[in-house]
């Protein structure tokens, strides 16, 4: 059986549920990169097939628009080789 998330963190930290301000936009364009490092925590590579569609690329961009201020915290993979990026 999964848990759901929500009811885990309710059990577990429910204060971080809530919170007064978004600080950070965490955005994970996918696994293509240029490198193979053996510390990666999502196994990029050369050959990563995991890549972001254009369209969450613009609603990223529009929801980060919509908070001057915020922090954009660009992940996954090397941005120079993202097509869309």
């Amino acid at each position: 059986m999964v848990t759901d998330f929500k009811v885990t963190m309710q059990n577990t930290a429910p204060k971080f549920l809530c919170f007064d301000k978004l600080q950070t936009l965490q955005v994970n364009l996918g696994n293509l990169c240029n490198q193979q490092c053996q510390h990666c925590h999502i196994e990029a590579s050369p050959s990563g097939n995991k890549i972001m569609s254009r369209s969450v690329y613009g609603a990223s961009c529009t929801f980060s628009a919509n908070f001057p201020g915020i922090t954009v915290d660009i992940t996954g993979g090397c941005p120079e080789t993202e097509p869309e990026f």
